[in-house]
């Protein structure tokens, strides 16, 4: 019972960091993506 716990937890945790993961690479591309816009803005101006 104990094993299963801590398959679970670990299971859990892999999900955890991989959610943070993408939500920084969500973060990160969109910053990325005002990045490009304020260049391409500013190089009309």
């Amino acid at each position: 019972m104990r094993e299963k716990t801590a398959g679970h937890t670990h299971k859990f945790q892999e999900w955890y960091t991989l959610m943070q993961t993408k939500q920084s690479y969500n973060k990160l591309k969109c910053l990325l993506k005002n990045d490009l816009l304020w260049k391409l803005y500013f190089e009309d101006l």
